[in-house]
Protein backbone atom coordinates (compact mmCIF):
# COMPACT_ATOMS: atom_id res chain seq x y z
CA UNK A 1 0.00 0.00 0.00
CA UNK A 2 1.33 3.41 -0.70
CA UNK A 3 1.66 5.63 2.25
CA UNK A 4 1.40 9.46 2.20
CA UNK A 5 4.03 11.79 2.68
CA UNK A 6 4.27 13.74 5.87
CA UNK A 7 4.97 17.32 4.50
CA UNK A 8 2.19 16.32 1.64
CA UNK A 9 -0.08 15.91 4.62
CA UNK A 10 0.99 19.09 6.62
CA UNK A 11 0.25 21.22 3.68
CA UNK A 12 -3.15 19.50 2.58
CA UNK A 13 -4.04 20.11 6.67
CA UNK A 14 -3.08 24.04 6.44
CA UNK A 15 -4.22 24.12 2.90
CA UNK A 16 -7.62 23.04 4.43
CA UNK A 17 -7.11 25.15 7.42
CA UNK A 18 -7.17 28.29 5.72
CA UNK A 19 -9.94 27.41 3.49
CA UNK A 20 -12.47 26.85 6.36
CA UNK A 21 -10.86 30.05 7.78
CA UNK A 22 -11.66 31.80 4.86
CA UNK A 23 -15.23 30.70 4.27
CA UNK A 24 -15.82 31.40 7.59
CA UNK A 25 -14.86 34.98 7.60
CA UNK A 26 -16.97 35.33 4.17
CA UNK A 27 -19.89 33.44 5.59
CA UNK A 28 -19.65 36.41 8.83
CA UNK A 29 -18.91 39.36 5.94
CA UNK A 30 -22.48 38.69 3.99
CA UNK A 31 -24.19 38.08 7.55
CA UNK A 32 -22.81 41.27 8.68
CA UNK A 33 -23.84 42.87 5.01
CA UNK A 34 -27.45 41.46 5.25
CA UNK A 35 -27.85 43.44 8.07
CA UNK A 36 -26.64 46.95 7.11
CA UNK A 37 -23.36 46.26 9.22
CA UNK A 38 -21.38 47.53 6.62
CA UNK A 39 -18.00 48.70 8.27
CA UNK A 40 -18.24 45.51 9.86
CA UNK A 41 -18.68 43.33 7.08
CA UNK A 42 -15.82 44.83 5.13
CA UNK A 43 -13.54 44.31 7.77
CA UNK A 44 -14.98 40.72 8.15
CA UNK A 45 -14.02 40.75 3.80
CA UNK A 46 -10.42 41.82 4.76
CA UNK A 47 -9.59 39.00 6.80
CA UNK A 48 -10.78 36.53 4.54
CA UNK A 49 -8.64 37.98 1.74
CA UNK A 50 -5.70 38.17 3.66
CA UNK A 51 -6.41 34.27 4.59
CA UNK A 52 -6.51 33.69 1.00
CA UNK A 53 -5.38 36.66 -1.42
CA UNK A 54 -7.07 34.50 -4.55
CA UNK A 55 -10.58 34.25 -2.62
CA UNK A 56 -12.13 36.01 -6.02
CA UNK A 57 -15.72 36.09 -4.20
CA UNK A 58 -14.69 37.94 -1.17
CA UNK A 59 -12.46 40.15 -3.26
CA UNK A 60 -16.01 41.25 -5.57
CA UNK A 61 -18.34 41.81 -2.34
CA UNK A 62 -16.00 43.58 -0.41
CA UNK A 63 -15.73 45.69 -3.97
CA UNK A 64 -19.56 46.32 -3.56
CA UNK A 65 -19.88 46.58 0.33
CA UNK A 66 -17.45 49.36 0.17
CA UNK A 67 -19.61 51.41 -2.31
CA UNK A 68 -22.69 50.76 -0.23
CA UNK A 69 -20.96 52.30 2.56
CA UNK A 70 -19.30 55.29 0.64
CA UNK A 71 -22.81 56.04 -0.31
CA UNK A 72 -24.29 55.55 3.55
CA UNK A 73 -21.50 58.08 4.51
CA UNK A 74 -22.36 60.42 1.43
CA UNK A 75 -26.11 60.91 2.26
CA UNK A 76 -25.49 60.88 5.93
CA UNK A 77 -22.86 63.79 5.05
CA UNK A 78 -25.18 65.78 2.42
CA UNK A 79 -28.16 65.29 5.35
CA UNK A 80 -26.00 66.78 7.69
CA UNK A 81 -24.91 70.14 5.47
CA UNK A 82 -28.72 70.66 4.43
CA UNK A 83 -29.38 70.55 8.06
CA UNK A 84 -26.47 72.65 9.58
CA UNK A 85 -24.89 69.62 11.44
CA UNK A 86 -21.71 70.87 10.77
CA UNK A 87 -20.04 68.27 12.99
CA UNK A 88 -21.89 65.24 11.53
CA UNK A 89 -20.89 66.49 7.76
CA UNK A 90 -17.43 66.85 9.05
CA UNK A 91 -16.90 63.22 10.48
CA UNK A 92 -18.54 61.88 7.00
CA UNK A 93 -16.18 63.80 5.41
CA UNK A 94 -13.20 62.51 7.26
CA UNK A 95 -14.26 59.08 7.55
CA UNK A 96 -15.03 58.63 3.71
CA UNK A 97 -11.34 60.62 2.93
CA UNK A 98 -9.96 58.39 5.47
CA UNK A 99 -11.24 55.31 4.29
CA UNK A 100 -10.35 55.99 0.60
CA UNK A 101 -7.06 56.38 1.43
CA UNK A 102 -6.89 52.76 3.16
CA UNK A 103 -8.61 51.11 -0.28
CA UNK A 104 -5.85 52.59 -1.97
CA UNK A 105 -8.45 53.31 -4.57
CA UNK A 106 -10.10 56.67 -5.76
CA UNK A 107 -13.92 57.22 -5.76
CA UNK A 108 -15.22 57.32 -9.13
CA UNK A 109 -18.16 58.24 -11.11
CA UNK A 110 -21.30 60.13 -8.93
CA UNK A 111 -19.88 58.96 -5.73
CA UNK A 112 -16.50 61.16 -7.00
CA UNK A 113 -18.96 64.23 -7.70
CA UNK A 114 -20.57 63.75 -4.30
CA UNK A 115 -17.18 63.61 -2.35
CA UNK A 116 -16.14 66.79 -3.92
CA UNK A 117 -19.06 68.78 -3.12
CA UNK A 118 -18.78 66.88 0.82
CA UNK A 119 -15.65 68.47 0.93
CA UNK A 120 -16.47 71.92 -0.52
CA UNK A 121 -19.19 72.19 1.54
CA UNK A 122 -16.80 71.49 4.58
CA UNK A 123 -14.44 73.89 3.45
CA UNK A 124 -17.03 76.62 3.10
CA UNK A 125 -18.13 75.84 6.89
CA UNK A 126 -14.33 75.76 8.17
CA UNK A 127 -13.58 78.71 6.21
CA UNK A 128 -17.10 80.73 7.73
CA UNK A 129 -16.06 79.29 10.96
CA UNK A 130 -12.40 81.30 10.44
CA UNK A 131 -13.94 84.65 10.03
CA UNK A 132 -16.14 84.55 12.77
CA UNK A 133 -13.36 83.93 14.98
CA UNK A 134 -11.31 87.08 13.05
CA UNK A 135 -14.62 89.64 13.00
CA UNK A 136 -14.85 89.01 17.05
CA UNK A 137 -10.86 89.29 16.98
CA UNK A 138 -10.17 85.59 18.18
CA UNK A 139 -7.39 85.32 16.15
CA UNK A 140 -4.91 82.90 17.96
CA UNK A 141 -8.44 80.40 18.15
CA UNK A 142 -8.84 80.92 14.44
CA UNK A 143 -5.18 80.08 14.22
CA UNK A 144 -5.65 76.54 16.13
CA UNK A 145 -7.85 75.68 12.76
CA UNK A 146 -4.83 75.70 10.79
CA UNK A 147 -3.25 72.16 12.09
CA UNK A 148 -5.81 70.49 12.27
CA UNK A 149 -4.66 67.07 13.13
CA UNK A 150 -8.18 65.08 11.70
CA UNK A 151 -7.27 66.84 8.28
CA UNK A 152 -4.57 64.09 7.78
CA UNK A 153 -6.11 62.29 4.63
CA UNK A 154 -4.89 62.67 1.45
CA UNK A 155 -8.62 64.37 0.03
CA UNK A 156 -8.47 66.45 2.66
CA UNK A 157 -5.14 68.40 1.12
CA UNK A 158 -7.10 71.48 -0.77
CA UNK A 159 -9.12 72.29 2.87
CA UNK A 160 -5.65 72.25 4.60
CA UNK A 161 -4.56 74.60 1.98
CA UNK A 162 -7.25 76.76 1.63
CA UNK A 163 -7.78 76.84 5.63
CA UNK A 164 -3.97 77.59 5.95
CA UNK A 165 -3.84 80.87 2.98
CA UNK A 166 -7.06 82.16 4.82
CA UNK A 167 -5.25 82.05 8.44
CA UNK A 168 -1.83 83.07 7.00
CA UNK A 169 -3.44 86.14 5.49
CA UNK A 170 -5.36 86.73 8.59
CA UNK A 171 -2.73 86.11 11.16
CA UNK A 172 0.00 88.23 9.14
CA UNK A 173 -2.25 91.26 9.05
CA UNK A 174 -3.25 90.65 13.09
CA UNK A 175 0.45 90.34 13.79
CA UNK A 176 0.98 93.70 12.25
CA UNK A 177 -1.67 95.29 14.14
CA UNK A 178 -0.35 93.94 17.39
CA UNK A 179 3.37 94.73 16.96
CA UNK A 180 2.61 98.25 16.19
CA UNK A 181 0.46 98.86 18.96
CA UNK A 182 2.57 96.89 21.75
CA UNK A 183 5.69 99.03 20.73
CA UNK A 184 3.63 101.83 22.31
CA UNK A 185 3.02 100.27 25.71
CA UNK A 186 6.43 98.18 26.26
CA UNK A 187 8.94 95.31 26.12
CA UNK A 188 7.11 92.64 27.72
CA UNK A 189 3.77 93.57 25.86
CA UNK A 190 6.02 93.64 22.41
CA UNK A 191 7.29 89.86 23.59
CA UNK A 192 4.13 88.65 24.19
CA UNK A 193 2.99 89.91 20.76
CA UNK A 194 5.75 88.33 19.70
CA UNK A 195 4.74 85.04 20.81
CA UNK A 196 1.19 85.77 19.76
CA UNK A 197 2.59 85.89 15.85
CA UNK A 198 4.58 82.72 16.46
CA UNK A 199 1.39 81.03 17.73
CA UNK A 200 -0.23 82.22 14.59
CA UNK A 201 1.88 81.29 12.36
CA UNK A 202 2.84 84.91 11.42
CA UNK A 203 6.67 86.29 11.04
CA UNK A 204 6.77 88.53 13.66
CA UNK A 205 8.35 91.99 11.88
CA UNK A 206 10.55 92.76 15.08
CA UNK A 207 11.94 90.57 17.61
CA UNK A 208 12.17 91.36 21.21
CA UNK A 209 16.09 90.43 21.92
CA UNK A 210 16.11 92.29 25.16
CA UNK A 211 13.87 92.96 28.33
CA UNK A 212 15.01 94.97 31.67
CA UNK A 213 15.31 91.54 33.77
CA UNK A 214 17.84 89.72 31.67
CA UNK A 215 21.28 89.73 32.00
CA UNK A 216 24.40 88.68 29.76
CA UNK A 217 26.86 87.64 31.97
CA UNK A 218 27.89 86.37 35.36
CA UNK A 219 30.27 87.55 38.17
CA UNK A 220 31.59 85.71 41.40
CA UNK A 221 33.22 87.52 44.31
CA UNK A 222 34.14 87.09 47.59
CA UNK A 223 36.60 84.13 48.99
CA UNK A 224 35.84 80.84 50.07
CA UNK A 225 38.64 79.10 52.40
CA UNK A 226 39.99 76.39 51.79
CA UNK A 227 38.82 76.33 47.60
CA UNK A 228 40.79 77.74 44.94
CA UNK A 229 39.94 80.33 42.85
CA UNK A 230 40.10 78.25 39.83
CA UNK A 231 37.21 75.88 41.95
CA UNK A 232 35.25 78.97 42.86
CA UNK A 233 35.37 80.13 38.82
CA UNK A 234 33.62 76.94 38.23
CA UNK A 235 30.51 78.28 40.46
CA UNK A 236 30.32 81.27 37.63
CA UNK A 237 30.37 79.07 34.90
CA UNK A 238 28.38 76.58 36.08
CA UNK A 239 25.08 79.55 36.39
CA UNK A 240 26.86 81.06 33.58
CA UNK A 241 26.24 78.17 31.25
CA UNK A 242 22.44 76.69 32.62
CA UNK A 243 21.49 80.88 32.05
CA UNK A 244 22.36 80.22 28.61
CA UNK A 245 18.96 78.27 28.01
CA UNK A 246 16.66 80.43 30.75
CA UNK A 247 14.46 82.95 30.12
CA UNK A 248 16.66 85.16 32.59
CA UNK A 249 19.98 85.59 30.41
CA UNK A 250 19.79 86.82 26.52
CA UNK A 251 22.97 87.62 24.34
CA UNK A 252 23.73 91.23 24.60
CA UNK A 253 22.32 91.98 27.68
CA UNK A 254 24.51 94.88 29.32
CA UNK A 255 23.18 93.73 33.09
CA UNK A 256 25.25 91.41 35.13
CA UNK A 257 23.93 88.90 37.77
CA UNK A 258 26.54 89.59 40.15
CA UNK A 259 27.16 86.28 42.87
CA UNK A 260 28.91 86.95 45.77
CA UNK A 261 30.29 84.02 47.85
CA UNK A 262 31.44 83.80 52.14
CA UNK A 263 32.49 81.13 54.09
CA UNK A 264 34.68 78.23 53.75
CA UNK A 265 34.67 74.53 51.97
CA UNK A 266 37.13 72.73 53.64
CA UNK A 267 38.45 69.25 52.65
CA UNK A 268 40.63 66.58 54.27
CA UNK A 269 42.08 63.92 53.60
CA UNK A 270 44.46 61.23 56.07
CA UNK A 271 45.88 58.03 55.25
CA UNK A 272 46.77 55.96 57.87
CA UNK A 273 48.78 52.12 57.43
CA UNK A 274 47.06 49.32 58.59
CA UNK A 275 45.88 45.99 58.68
CA UNK A 276 43.15 44.01 57.65
CA UNK A 277 41.90 40.64 57.99
CA UNK A 278 39.26 38.26 56.34
CA UNK A 279 37.64 35.61 57.91
CA UNK A 280 37.47 32.59 55.38
CA UNK A 281 37.03 28.87 55.27
CA UNK A 282 39.06 25.51 54.51
CA UNK A 283 37.89 22.51 53.25
CA UNK A 284 40.40 19.77 55.08
CA UNK A 285 40.67 16.05 54.64
CA UNK A 286 40.60 13.66 57.08
CA UNK A 287 40.67 9.80 57.82
CA UNK A 288 37.19 8.51 58.99
CA UNK A 289 35.15 5.23 58.52
CA UNK A 290 31.47 4.91 57.47
CA UNK A 291 29.05 2.07 58.16
CA UNK A 292 27.58 -0.28 55.13
CA UNK A 293 24.99 -2.81 54.50
CA UNK A 294 26.83 -6.04 53.14
CA UNK A 295 24.77 -9.39 51.97
CA UNK A 296 25.11 -12.71 52.59
CA UNK A 297 22.97 -16.44 52.47
CA UNK A 298 22.00 -17.20 55.81
CA UNK A 299 20.69 -20.78 56.47
CA UNK A 300 17.32 -21.57 58.05
CA UNK A 301 15.30 -24.76 58.43
CA UNK A 302 12.25 -24.80 56.52
CA UNK A 303 8.62 -27.59 56.78
CA UNK A 304 8.52 -29.64 53.34
CA UNK A 305 5.50 -31.59 52.34
CA UNK A 306 5.53 -34.17 50.04
CA UNK A 307 3.24 -36.91 48.56
CA UNK A 308 3.60 -40.78 48.30
CA UNK A 309 2.27 -43.72 47.25
CA UNK A 310 1.12 -46.04 49.65
CA UNK A 311 0.18 -49.95 48.72
CA UNK A 312 -2.89 -51.73 49.89
CA UNK A 313 -4.56 -54.91 49.18
CA UNK A 314 -7.92 -55.08 48.18
CA UNK A 315 -9.70 -57.94 48.02
CA UNK A 316 -12.78 -58.76 45.26
CA UNK A 317 -15.32 -62.11 44.17
CA UNK A 318 -14.14 -63.97 41.49
CA UNK A 319 -16.81 -66.69 40.76
CA UNK A 320 -17.51 -67.50 44.68
CA UNK A 321 -13.85 -67.14 45.21
CA UNK A 322 -11.86 -64.06 47.23
CA UNK A 323 -9.12 -63.02 45.25
CA UNK A 324 -6.20 -60.01 46.45
CA UNK A 325 -5.60 -57.11 44.41
CA UNK A 326 -2.93 -54.76 45.37
CA UNK A 327 -3.40 -51.29 44.47
CA UNK A 328 -2.36 -47.73 45.98
CA UNK A 329 -3.65 -44.30 47.39
CA UNK A 330 -1.35 -40.57 47.97
CA UNK A 331 -0.44 -39.65 51.16
CA UNK A 332 1.05 -36.12 52.05
CA UNK A 333 3.47 -36.33 54.71
CA UNK A 334 6.55 -33.77 55.66
CA UNK A 335 9.72 -33.35 56.88
CA UNK A 336 12.50 -30.69 57.60
CA UNK A 337 15.07 -29.54 54.98
CA UNK A 338 17.61 -26.51 55.49
CA UNK A 339 16.90 -23.11 53.16
CA UNK A 340 19.23 -20.05 52.73
CA UNK A 341 17.49 -16.76 52.04
CA UNK A 342 19.43 -13.45 51.64
CA UNK A 343 20.16 -11.09 54.64
CA UNK A 344 22.19 -7.97 55.63
CA UNK A 345 24.54 -7.05 58.39
CA UNK A 346 25.95 -3.75 59.42
CA UNK A 347 29.95 -3.25 58.20
CA UNK A 348 32.02 -0.47 58.44
CA UNK A 349 35.50 0.71 55.90
CA UNK A 350 37.51 3.31 56.00
CA UNK A 351 37.10 6.66 54.14
CA UNK A 352 38.37 10.22 53.43
CA UNK A 353 35.91 13.20 55.02
CA UNK A 354 36.36 16.66 54.63
CA UNK A 355 35.26 19.54 57.21
CA UNK A 356 35.78 23.39 57.06
CA UNK A 357 38.24 25.03 59.27
CA UNK A 358 38.31 28.43 60.26
CA UNK A 359 41.19 30.68 58.53
CA UNK A 360 42.31 34.20 58.76
CA UNK A 361 43.83 36.00 55.76
CA UNK A 362 45.95 38.93 56.87
CA UNK A 363 47.07 41.89 54.69
CA UNK A 364 48.54 45.44 55.24
CA UNK A 365 46.89 48.47 53.62
CA UNK A 366 46.52 52.19 53.86
CA UNK A 367 43.27 53.22 55.65
CA UNK A 368 42.04 56.61 53.82
CA UNK A 369 39.03 58.65 55.14
CA UNK A 370 38.30 62.07 53.81
CA UNK A 371 35.69 64.62 54.97
CA UNK A 372 33.96 68.04 53.43
CA UNK A 373 32.63 70.50 55.50
CA UNK A 374 30.78 73.69 53.85
CA UNK A 375 29.72 76.63 55.58
CA UNK A 376 29.38 79.20 53.47
CA UNK A 377 26.58 81.54 51.92
CA UNK A 378 25.43 82.76 48.11
CA UNK A 379 24.07 86.23 47.37
CA UNK A 380 22.83 86.73 44.23
CA UNK A 381 22.14 90.45 42.56
CA UNK A 382 19.95 90.22 39.90
CA UNK A 383 18.28 93.38 37.64
CA UNK A 384 14.69 94.38 39.47
CA UNK A 385 14.88 92.19 42.30
CA UNK A 386 16.09 92.06 45.98
CA UNK A 387 18.99 90.17 46.65
CA UNK A 388 18.81 86.47 47.07
CA UNK A 389 21.00 84.29 49.59
CA UNK A 390 21.58 81.09 49.41
CA UNK A 391 22.48 79.15 52.20
CA UNK A 392 24.95 75.78 52.06
CA UNK A 393 25.63 74.25 55.27
CA UNK A 394 26.24 70.41 55.75
CA UNK A 395 29.13 67.94 56.01
CA UNK A 396 30.29 64.62 54.21
CA UNK A 397 32.72 61.64 55.37
CA UNK A 398 33.67 58.38 53.85
CA UNK A 399 36.27 56.25 54.03
CA UNK A 400 37.79 53.23 51.90
CA UNK A 401 41.03 51.05 51.81
CA UNK A 402 44.05 50.44 49.49
CA UNK A 403 46.10 47.73 49.10
CA UNK A 404 47.73 45.64 46.03
CA UNK A 405 46.89 41.88 48.05
CA UNK A 406 44.50 39.99 45.62
CA UNK A 407 43.48 36.40 47.27
CA UNK A 408 39.96 34.68 45.63
CA UNK A 409 39.47 32.15 48.81
CA UNK A 410 38.31 35.08 51.03
CA UNK A 411 37.00 37.61 48.16
CA UNK A 412 40.35 39.66 48.52
CA UNK A 413 40.91 42.12 45.33
CA UNK A 414 43.64 44.92 44.99
CA UNK A 415 41.83 48.39 45.64
CA UNK A 416 42.56 51.66 44.54
CA UNK A 417 41.13 53.87 47.75
CA UNK A 418 39.17 55.95 45.36
CA UNK A 419 37.18 58.84 47.36
CA UNK A 420 35.09 61.52 45.88
CA UNK A 421 37.40 64.70 45.14
CA UNK A 422 36.50 68.21 46.32
CA UNK A 423 35.79 69.20 43.07
CA UNK A 424 33.42 66.60 42.65
CA UNK A 425 31.80 67.49 46.15
CA UNK A 426 32.04 70.88 45.30
CA UNK A 427 30.43 70.12 41.99
CA UNK A 428 27.48 68.86 43.35
CA UNK A 429 27.19 72.45 45.78
CA UNK A 430 26.99 74.05 42.55
CA UNK A 431 24.22 72.02 41.17
CA UNK A 432 22.24 72.57 44.54
CA UNK A 433 22.95 76.59 43.82
CA UNK A 434 22.14 76.52 40.55
CA UNK A 435 18.85 74.69 40.91
CA UNK A 436 18.19 77.24 43.73
CA UNK A 437 18.71 80.09 42.15
CA UNK A 438 16.67 79.79 39.24
CA UNK A 439 13.76 78.57 40.90
CA UNK A 440 14.28 81.64 43.44
CA UNK A 441 14.52 84.08 40.81
CA UNK A 442 11.62 82.78 39.19
CA UNK A 443 9.40 82.80 42.11
CA UNK A 444 10.76 86.54 43.17
CA UNK A 445 9.65 87.78 39.35
CA UNK A 446 6.94 86.70 39.91
CA UNK A 447 6.04 88.27 43.34
CA UNK A 448 7.63 91.46 42.03
CA UNK A 449 5.38 91.44 38.46
CA UNK A 450 2.15 89.68 40.50
CA UNK A 451 1.85 91.01 43.53
CA UNK A 452 0.03 93.66 43.24
CA UNK A 453 -2.51 93.68 46.14
CA UNK A 454 -5.32 94.82 44.93
CA UNK A 455 -5.57 92.46 42.17
CA UNK A 456 -5.79 94.90 39.39
CA UNK A 457 -2.61 95.79 37.12
CA UNK A 458 -2.81 99.95 36.20
CA UNK A 459 -1.26 99.26 32.34
CA UNK A 460 -1.28 96.51 29.58
CA UNK A 461 2.18 96.90 30.17
CA UNK A 462 2.10 95.63 33.88
CA UNK A 463 0.26 92.76 32.63
CA UNK A 464 2.08 91.67 30.02
CA UNK A 465 5.30 91.90 33.00
CA UNK A 466 3.28 89.48 34.77
CA UNK A 467 2.10 87.12 32.24
CA UNK A 468 5.27 87.20 30.42
CA UNK A 469 7.08 84.52 33.10
CA UNK A 470 5.24 80.64 32.13
CA UNK A 471 3.61 80.36 35.52
CA UNK A 472 0.10 78.69 36.05
CA UNK A 473 -0.80 80.64 38.59
CA UNK A 474 -0.59 84.08 36.50
CA UNK A 475 -4.30 86.06 38.26
CA UNK A 476 -6.29 86.79 35.65
CA UNK A 477 -6.18 90.65 36.49
CA UNK A 478 -2.90 90.27 34.57
CA UNK A 479 -4.50 89.01 31.00
CA UNK A 480 -7.79 91.67 31.75
CA UNK A 481 -5.24 94.21 31.35
CA UNK A 482 -3.89 93.26 27.92
CA UNK A 483 -7.74 93.40 26.70
CA UNK A 484 -6.29 97.38 24.99
CA UNK A 485 -3.79 94.71 23.59
CA UNK A 486 -4.73 91.49 22.67
CA UNK A 487 -9.30 92.13 22.66
CA UNK A 488 -10.86 89.06 22.52
CA UNK A 489 -7.83 87.03 22.31
CA UNK A 490 -7.42 87.06 26.69
CA UNK A 491 -9.41 84.05 26.54
CA UNK A 492 -6.17 82.25 24.79
CA UNK A 493 -3.77 84.46 26.41
CA UNK A 494 -2.95 81.79 29.42
CA UNK A 495 -1.92 78.58 27.22
CA UNK A 496 -0.13 81.17 25.47
CA UNK A 497 1.81 82.59 28.40
CA UNK A 498 2.31 78.66 29.85
CA UNK A 499 4.99 78.45 27.07
CA UNK A 500 8.24 80.51 26.37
Amino acid sequence: MRQSHPICCLVLSLSFSLLVGCAGFRKQARSASEVGDLRRAIGLYDEAIASDPGDSESVQERSAARIKLADEILAAGERALLTDAFSVAESSFIELCTRRDGWGAPLEGIAALRFAALRDGVQGIVLAKIGDLAATGRFLDAANLRTMPAYACEGAAPVKQAVATRVGTLSTARCQALQKLSAEMGPYSESLAERACIAMGAAPTKHVALLPHQVGRVTVAGTLAGASDALLATLAQSVQKAGAQSILFADGAAAVLEITVAGSAVYGVNRTPTTLSHDWSETVPYEGVEPYQESYQEAYTDTEYYNVQVPYTRYSYVNGNSVPQTEYRTEQRQRSVTKYRTAFRTKTRPVTLYRQEARVFTHPAVHIEASYRANFAVEVRAPLLRTMSIPVAHSEAEDTYEHSASFGPASVSPSSGNVTSLESRFAQDVEAIRTKLFADWARGFAESACGVASGTFATPEAGAKCAWLPNSKTPDGAFLALVPLFGADISALPELAAVK
